[in-house]
């Protein structure tokens, strides 16, 4: 026994004054062998602090008449440790998967399970439930990153569109062009690392689909001032007047709203600089 536990080249006569240190090898196995949830909780010790609490010649009979009990407990626990050490890092991954896709539904019904597992502290249940909890999050993670990057795509693509097509940017070089595409944010785009999780993960912490969707939302805003840029370029002094937004509740009020953007381009104009209205 004491050599199963690693106590070897003994003496006969030594085996008592290695006891009380295979006892404590044995309880440390045993906080190894489970723990908070998900895993299972720690195997009872109470054989062992009954064998710890005798001493002398009385400790060693009564630890080899419990020998057979306790080699079993040794390879029970030592094969709890490896199961547990071989599944905690795939877990820890899904717990960091289930923090990127809070808020996804896709990943609602996973997470539900997550939450059981953490309950039942069943870490070790066989067969593993973790594999296939990480396929779904992975995946609902990858459609989701994968989707706000192509709305993305769609949104600048309609953007660019109508910005080729004003006539004070098709009157700068193409070295121009480029430059204020690059100053602006508008430069093509990459997509998102999504194949394995281990790259799922690095760019759900960079670029969320969050991050996607925010860019979204503010490339018609770039264009706008790109394009106001590239009008500068092209007159200095140009004075920009923006159309006010407003709702027009009928007709009546559509000649007051003209008189005040009358009242603006006058204003703009009034020096004689050109300009641009947005």
């Amino acid at each position: 026994l004491l050599g199963t536990l690693g106590f070897t080249n003994l003496r006969p006569g030594e085996e008592a004054a290695h006891v009380p240190r295979m006892l404590e090898r044995l309880e440390a196995l045993a906080d190894e062998a489970g723990g908070p949830p998900p895993l299972p909780e720690r195997p009872s010790t109470r054989l062992l602090t009954e064998l710890r609490a005798l001493s002398g010649n009385e400790q060693l009979v009564a630890v080899y008449e419990q020998r057979e009990t306790l080699q079993t407990l040794f390879t029970t626990w030592q094969a709890l440790r490896e199961q547990i050490a071989a599944r905690m890092p795939p877990w820890q991954q899904l717990q960091q998967l289930q923090q990127a896709t809070l808020g996804l539904p896709a990943a609602a019904a996973s997470h539900e399970a997550i939450a059981a597992l953490n309950a039942n502290r069943s870490l070790l249940a066989l067969p593993d439930p973790v594999p296939a909890l990480t396929a779904t999050l992975g995946d609902a993670l990858r459609s989701a990153l994968n989707s706000a990057f192509e709305q993305l795509q769609l949104v600048r693509e309609q953007e660019l569109a109508t910005l080729d097509g004003a006539t004070e940017w098709q009157r700068l070089s193409p070295a121009q062009r480029q430059s204020l595409m690059t100053r602006f944010g508008l430069a093509q785009l990459s997509a998102p690392a999504v194949g394995t999780v281990a790259e799922l993960l690095a760019t759900a912490v960079t670029t969320p689909p969050s991050h996607f969707e925010r860019e979204a939302h503010a490339v018609p805003g770039r264009v706008v001032a790109a394009r106001e840029e590239a009008a500068r370029l092209l007159a200095p002094q140009a004075v920009t007047v923006r159309l006010p937004r407003r709702t027009l509740a009928g007709q009546h009020e559509i000649d007051p709203y003209l008189d005040e953007l009358r009242a603006q381009l006058e204003a703009a104009a009034a020096h004689g600089s050109p300009v641009i209205v947005q």
